[in-house]
């Protein structure tokens, strides 16, 4: 409205301090990441029996995700099937919840192909689950959620609803894009996988988000070593930790069960005798690890080869609890650079489709078949019949003898060439442009009649209201 004041010559400068008295009242007392400030709107209104799943910008909370899948898009939103077990199926497929950000309501679909829940469970362990199976498997153990997951949302949410981008987390295809941005200044992809000693395929799979029992950690290391960043799978919310959280981490990897034989081994899994302030860090920073019964915790795969290459040496621990409070990736990009894992955490609460208002659409019809001009004004199918026929723009459709219909049961779906004026099934001889839909002029009476034939009618209503032409492409 600003930049419209202004192409009008009016005075409309109000409006910004409006909008910042706005944002302070939805506000928190403190702003969060990079100075963006918690929005509590969407739990301003909270009715009695709906749960909220994350409170503003609150670590552990849904994790920013930009991006799609074949089942979400505009105000329908990405959670990992694992996240709907742990939360004992309360949130399910189509689900309407209300989010911090962007901002309105959107549906839960489900999606496999982004990070999965944190948990712990009654022994103290914490796994990071990204397998379904094993969500449900172990559902009934878990006592917290110290991380809900991704939250899917496509880029056309924010821009519908005018919202700037914020920060996401780093992921998966990301870290892959770099991967194949650096090839490309080389041989290619082929040549790295060769360099690596993997097949191309086994690379491709690291730039996706799997279930843990298919990464490949060697491989994983030894092309972050090639690219310089360390891959997702091994990158835990470091930035979240503070310098008491450190120094607990670093006292406890300090004594570490046979900590040289760890090192010389980097695969083979790191044993910490527990200690609730080292407990505490871990689950901070939500690192995967067992607990055997209160007295080590244990890391294996990813997680103990990412503490290996972050923090320990022969020498012993590598860092120090100050340097790591005041700038912990500059820190930990000693071997390979590190990056911001945590992103934005989104806010998000159960919604109310009840309360949803009706849609209607305008001249409220009472079906959905064009009546075109022929209609008038009321968009009556009655006026349409007096008239005989009813000129509209039409679906194409392909009849087995090579004319065109309209009707969808009458035909295979084609195009309209309208330079030749019939219709093909997928190209013109002749190359020309062609569309889905074609400008017809339909008997509409001859179909009416067969129409009240097959319901068995002999009488209809006084006024049917159609609409004027066809909504899209289908």
């Amino acid at each position: 409205m600003l930049s419209w004041g202004k192409d009008m010559g009016m005075d409309w400068s109000w409006l910004t301090d409006f909008e910042k008295i706005q944002k302070k009242a939805k506000a928190g007392k403190s702003a969060g990441k990079g100075g963006m400030l918690p929005d509590f709107t969407y739990i301003a209104d909270l009715p009695a029996g709906r749960p909220v799943l994350g409170y503003p910008l609150r670590a552990g909370g849904f994790r920013l995700r930009y991006g799609r899948s074949r089942l979400s898009g505009f105000s329908a939103v990405g959670i990992h099937p694992a996240t709907l077990q742990v939360l004992n199926d309360f949130i399910a497929v189509g689900t309407q919840l209300k989010t911090e950000r962007p901002g309105k309501a959107a549906s839960v679909t489900p999606c496999d192909s982004i990070e999965g829940p944190v948990v712990r469970l009654q022994d103290g362990s914490v796994l990071h689950l990204q397998d379904e199976a094993e969500a449900k498997r172990v559902a009934a153990s878990v006592t917290d959620i110290l991380f809900l997951g991704d939250m899917l949302i496509s880029y056309g949410d924010f821009f519908d609803r005018g919202h700037p981008l914020i920060p996401a987390g780093y992921c998966e295809e990301w870290w892959f894009a770099e991967l194949k941005g650096k090839a490309k200044q080389g041989d290619g992809l082929q040549a790295v996988a060769k360099a690596l000693s993997c097949e191309e395929r086994e690379l491709r799979a690291l730039g996706a988000t799997i279930k843990n029992l298919d990464f490949n950690v060697s491989l994983a290391l030894a092309a972050s070593r090639w690219l310089g960043v360390l891959h997702p799978r091994m990158t835990h919310w470091w930035k979240l930790l503070d310098e008491p959280a450190w120094k607990a981490l670093l006292e406890g990897l300090r004594k570490a069960k046979d900590a040289k034989e760890a090192i010389n081994n980097e695969f083979s899994d790191i044993i910490v005798p527990y200690g609730s302030a080292f407990k505490a860090a871990c689950e901070k920073a939500r690192l995967p690890h067992k607990v055997q019964l209160n007295e080590f915790v244990i890391f294996s795969g990813a997680d103990a080869a990412a503490l290996r290459l972050l923090f320990l040496s022969p020498k012993g621990v590598l860092l120090d609890a100050q340097s790591l409070a005041q700038d912990p990736l500059a820190a930990l990009s000693h071997t390979v650079q590190v990056r911001d894992k945590t992103g934005t955490f989104i806010g998000a609460r159960m919604g109310r489709p009840e309360k949803a208002k009706m849609r209607r659409m305008t001249g409220s019809p009472h079906g959905l078949f064009p009546v075109g001009k022929e209609g008038g004004k009321m968009r009556s199918l009655q006026a349409s019949l007096e008239k005989g026929a009813v000129t509209a723009d039409f679906r194409a459709y392909l009849r087995d003898d090579g004319s065109a219909s309209f009707f969808p049961g009458d035909g295979k779906p084609a195009m309209w060439c309208n330079t030749c004026g019939k219709v093909v099934l997928e190209s013109c001889n002749l190359g020309c442009d062609l569309a889905t839909h074609y400008r017809s002029s339909v008997p509409i009476t001859e179909h009416f009649k067969q129409s009240l034939e097959r319901l068995g009618m002999s009488s209809f209503p006084d006024l049917i209201k159609g609409v004027r032409g066809t909504m899209n492409a289908d």
